[in-house]
C-alpha cells in the first residue's frame, strides 16, 4: 500500500496498466451484454411478482395497497421508478428487470473508487472487471427485486465513509441523506445508518486530524434513525387493514429479531456438584478479577482513555457469559477504530492471560468448546450457508477476509511504533474503515434473527468480499515480488494476474457457459445447477408455460385453482388460490380475515374437502401445484396425485409446475 493514489506502486511495472484497461473493456462489454441480453424472455420469479403486483397496485391506485387494504413498502423507491416503465412498455418481466440491471452496472464505478482507496489503480480496475463478469452480480442484476439496488446505496455509503475518512467535509450530508434513501430500498436500511455513527466512536487520536463535524450533522442522523426504526417496527402490510386471518386461526408465536444467546444456565446449575465445575468457577473468577485489575491499572496509568475501558469492560462482562467469540470481535473492531495504541506488550499479555484462564474455566464447567465460539455464528449464519451453495467461492471469500483482518491487525499493531497516527497512510485507514464495516455488518447479520438463511440477505456486503479476495491476491504478490532480488516489478504482476487468474477459474461465479447463455432456459430457470445453488442465484420456476396450457384447455365454465406461487399472474380466470392452513404460504398471503388472497383478492381454499366437494358436485377442476423441481417437493401435490379422479395433464418446462384435471368418477 501507498500514501497517495497519485503515487504508482513502485511494484508495479508500467505495462500492467493498459493490460488492466484492456482486461476491464472486455468485462464492460461481456458485463452489459449479459446483463441486458434477453431481459424479459422468462417469466416472474415468486419474489418479482410479488413485486411486480405491487408495482401494478401503484398504476390502479398510485399507491402500493393490497386488494383488502394494508400496503407494500419493500422496494418503494424502485417500485415508483419501475411504475412508469410498465406504463409504458406492459411487459412486467422487462420493466421490472430494466432498473435492476441499470443499477448493478452503475455499482461497478463505486466499486473502483472504494478499491482506489486501499490498492493501487491497476488492482482497483481488475476488481472492477471481476465484479462486472461475475455470474451472482449479472443474474442479480437481472432479477426484478431490491438486492441490486440496496447494494448500490450501501456501497455509496462505504465510498462517502471513506471520503469522510479521508478528510473530505461534503460526506458529513452524504452519509445521512443515503440512510434515508436506503429506508426507501430495502429493510435492511440498518445496516446503512450503522456507518453513520462510525464518527462518533472513532478514537480522537485518529479522528483530530479530520474535518470537524457540523452541529446539524447527528439531528441529521437522528431523523434517519427515527425513520429507519419505524419502518422496521410498523407492520405495513395490515396497516389500516381487517384482521388478515380468520378468527379460530392460532398464530404461531412469532420469534426475536435478534438471534438471543444460550447462556446454558442450566448445564452450569447441573454441574455445581462436579469438582470440575467448581474449580472452573474459581478460574473464570480469578480470570475476571485479574482483568479487571489490569484494567484499572491501565487507566490510572492513562494507557487507555474512558472509552477503551468502556470497550475492554463490555469485553470482561461478554467473557463472563462465555460469549469469548462476540467479544473478541468487539475489542478487534474498536482495535481497528485506535482505541488501544498505547497498550503495551505486558498489558497485552496480561489481557490474554486473564481470558485463557476465563476460557479454560468454562470448557470445564461446559464439557464443549462450542458455546465459547458459537455466538454470533459465523458458522452456521454466514459460511455454512455460502458452502452448501458454492463451496470454493467461499473458500476464496473466508481466506480473503482472513488475510485481510490479519493485514489491519499488524498495520494496527505497528502504529505505536510511529510517532503518531498522523504517520498512518491513507490506504491503511481505509483498509481499516473497510475492515471494521465489513465485520461490524457481518456481526449484526449473524446476531439477526432470520426465518430463512440464504446468501441473498448479504448480498450487499459481496462487493467487500470480493475486494478483500483481490487484496488477499495483492498482497501475497507483493510478499512474492519482494523475494526477488530484481525484476520486482514483473514478478509481482505476473503472481498477481497467476493468483487472480486462479480466482476466476476456480470459483463458481465465473464461467464462460453461464455467461454466454445467460438467457438460455438451464440458467434463467436454474436448472443447471443443484439446488442450494439454484437458491444462491435466486430461485426462478416456470410458471407461465401452466398458465398457457389452461388457458388451452379450462372451459368457462370449470374451476381453476393454484396452490403454486405466482402461477395466478400467468393463469386466465383463476378461481381460487389453495394453501392448508399448517403451509407458510397461507399466513403469508392470506387477507381479509383468511377469506382473500393477500395480492390478488382471489377467494382462498385451505382444506381439501373443500376442492373434493366442488369435484363431486360435477363441477371440473383445473388444479395447479408449484415447487417440485430440483429435489423440492410440494405437500399439496402429494396430495392431489393420489386422488383416483385427478389426471396429471402437463408439466413445465423445469417440472416445477404440474396441472392437474380432477373430475368426478361418476
Amino acid at each position: 500500500m501507498v500514501d497517495s493514489h497519485s503515487q504508482q506502486s513502485p511494484a508495479t511495472p508500467a505495462w500492467l496498466i493498459p493490460l488492466a484497461w484492456l482486461i476491464l473493456g472486455f468485462a464492460l462489454l461481456a458485463g452489459i451484454w449479459s446483463r441486458f441480453v434477453g431481459l424479459g424472455v422468462w417469466n416472474l420469479s415468486l419474489d418479482e411478482y410479488y413485486f411486480m403486483s405491487s408495482v401494478q397496485f401503484i398504476l390502479d391506485k398510485g399507491i402500493p395497497e393490497f386488494p383488502c387494504g394494508g400496503y407494500y413498502v419493500r422496494g418503494l423507491l424502485q417500485q415508483y421508478i419501475t411504475a412508469p416503465l410498465l406504463y409504458l412498455t406492459g411487459d412486467p418481466e422487462l420493466a421490472g428487470r430494466l432498473p435492476t440491471a441499470v443499477a448493478n452496472l452503475l455499482t461497478a464505478p463505486v466499486i473502483y473508487f472504494i478499491a482506489r482507496h486501499v490498492v493501487s489503480k491497476p488492482v482497483a480496475l481488475l476488481t472492477t472487471a471481476l465484479f462486472l463478469i461475475s455470474l451472482w452480480e449479472i443474474e442479480f442484476a437481472r432479477f426484478a427485486r431490491m438486492y441490486a439496488f440496496f447494494q448500490l446505496i450501501f456501497a455509496l455509503q462505504v465510498l462517502w465513509l471513506l471520503q469522510w475518512r479521508a478528510g473530505r467535509p461534503e460526506a458529513f450530508w452524504r452519509l445521512p441523506l443515503t440512510a434515508l434513501v436506503a429506508v426507501l430500498v430495502h429493510e435492511g436500511a440498518v445496516f446503512v445508518l450503522m456507518l453513520c455513527f462510525i464518527p462518533l466512536i472513532l478514537a480522537p487520536l485518529e479522528a483530530r486530524t479530520l474535518p470537524r463535524t457540523p452541529r446539524w450533522y447527528w439531528p441529521f442522523v437522528g431523523l434517519a434513525t427515527v425513520v429507519t426504526l419505524a419502518f422496521q417496527l410498523v407492520d405495513m402490510r395490515s396497516f389500516g387493514a381487517p384482521s388478515r386471518t380468520p378468527e379460530d386461526f392460532k398464530r404461531p408465536p412469532s420469534d426475536s429479531r435478534i438471534d438471543l444467546p444460550d447462556l446454558q444456565t442450566g448445564t452450569l446449575m447441573n454441574n455445581l456438584d462436579s469438582p470440575l465445575a467448581l474449580l472452573g468457577l474459581a478460574l473464570v473468577a480469578a480470570g475476571g478479577a485479574w482483568l479487571i485489575w489490569r484494567l484499572i491499572r491501565d487507566y490510572r496509568e492513562r494507557l487507555i482513555d474512558w472509552r477503551a475501558a468502556a470497550v475492554i469492560s463490555a469485553a470482561i462482562l461478554l467473557c463472563l457469559l462465555h460469549l469469548f467469540m462476540l467479544a473478541t470481535v468487539t475489542v478487534f473492531l474498536f482495535m481497528l477504530l485506535g482505541y488501544f495504541t498505547a497498550i503495551r506488550r505486558a498489558s497485552f499479555i496480561a489481557y490474554v492471560a486473564g481470558v485463557a484462564a476465563m476460557a479454560v474455566g468454562w470448557l470445564l464447567i461446559l464439557q464443549s468448546p462450542v458455546p465459547l465460539v458459537n455466538y454470533p455464528s459465523f458458522f452456521w449464519g454466514f459460511v455454512n450457508t455460502y458452502l452448501t451453495a458454492i463451496p470454493i467461492e467461499t473458500i476464496w471469500i473466508v481466506a480473503g477476509i482472513g488475510i485481510v483482518s490479519l493485514i489491519g491487525l499488524i498495520h494496527q499493531l505497528s502504529m505505536p511504533m510511529r510517532h503518531s497516527a498522523e504517520a498512518d497512510s491513507h490506504k491503511g485507514q481505509a483498509l481499516k474503515i473497510l475492515l471494521f464495516v465489513f465485520l461490524g455488518c457481518l456481526t449484526v447479520f449473524c446476531l439477526l434473527n432470520t426465518r430463512f438463511t440464504f446468501t441473498r440477505y448479504s448480498f450487499h456486503l459481496y462487493p467487500l468480499m470480493l475486494l478483500f479476495i483481490v487484496i488477499s491476491i495483492h498482497w501475497l504478490a507483493l510478499q512474492i515480488g519482494k523475494l526477488a532480488s530484481d525484476r520486482t516489478g514483473t514478478i509481482y504482476a505476473f503472481a498477481l494476474l497467476t493468483g487472480l487468474g486462479g480466482y476466476v477459474l476456480s470459483s463458481e461465479h465465473y464461467g464462460w457457459r453461464h455467461l454466454v447463455f445467460v438467457d438460455h432456459a438451464e440458467y434463467s430457470l436454474r436448472s443447471a445447477y443443484p439446488l442450494f445453488t439454484e437458491f444462491h442465484y435466486y430461485q426462478r420456476d416456470d410458471f407461465e408455460t401452466v398458465g398457457q396450457k389452461v388457458a388451452e384447455l379450462a372451459a368457462p365454465e370449470d374451476v381453476v385453482i393454484s396452490s403454486s406461487p405466482a402461477a395466478d399472474f400467468y393463469i386466465p380466470n383463476i378461481s381460487y388460490i389453495f394453501h392448508t392452513r399448517d403451509d407458510i404460504r397461507y399466513l403469508e398471503t392470506i387477507s381479509c380475515r383468511g377469506t382473500e388472497h393477500l395480492w390478488t383478492g382471489i377467494p382462498m381454499l385451505s382444506r381439501y374437502e373443500e376442492v373434493e366437494a366442488l369435484v363431486e358436485s360435477g363441477t371440473r377442476v383445473w388444479f395447479v401445484t408449484g415447487e417440485n423441481s430440483n429435489g423440492r417437493k410440494d405437500l399439496v401435490d402429494a396430495v392431489v396425485s393420489a386422488w383416483p379422479e385427478s389426471r396429471l395433464v402437463y408439466e413445465s418446462i423445469d417440472g416445477s409446475d404440474r396441472l392437474y384435471e380432477i373430475r368426478s368418477a361418476r
